[in-house]
């Protein structure tokens, strides 16, 4: 586990760091009526966030470097299924981002979240149905009728 600490936490502290440079290219907008000179410039949150994740991703190297080596205690990559299934949810949520404005929110959420539970976590026919129809017709529920919050829709309107 101390070599997979320190790889990840060089990526984490690297994607950090693109973050925080990235932040800093969000341009500042002029004030605008009624925003006053103390509120935030639009890339406050995420370069704190940046910097957080920085400052957690530090510790974790550092972590790994002062800890002992523990002999027979190393992490394993996926291999099989396991890795099969990183990859598979990987291109599903790729299709889903892709998808998303021609089949819609409801159904695109429907698809992924079927696909998720039968293929990736192997869960049984009915089961996958069920639990894919209620989870996207509440959230449906949630975001657009109850919040007003404009989801993407398909050419029959849902």
């Amino acid at each position: 586990m101390k070599k997979a600490d320190q790889i990840s936490g060089v990526v984490v502290l690297l994607f950090s760091a693109l973050v925080i440079a990235e932040s800093l290219r969000i341009p500042e907008q002029a004030v605008a009526a009624g925003r006053t000179n103390f509120a935030p410039v639009p890339g406050f949150l995420p370069f704190w966030a940046g910097v957080i994740l920085a400052i957690f991703a530090t510790m974790l190297i550092v972590s790994a470097l002062l800890r002992p080596a523990e002999p027979g205690k190393e992490a394993v990559f996926p291999r099989g299924w396991a890795l099969a299934s990183v990859a598979l949810l990987a291109a599903s949520v790729a299709a889903y981002i892709f998808l998303l404005d021609v089949l819609g929110y409801l159904v695109d959420t429907l698809l992924i979240n079927i696909f998720l539970l039968r293929v990736v976590m192997q869960v049984q026919w009915q089961t996958s149905l069920v639990v894919a129809l209620l989870a996207s017709v509440s959230l449906y529920t949630i975001f657009q009728v109850l919040l007003g919050v404009g989801l993407p829709t398909n050419a029959f309107g849902f």
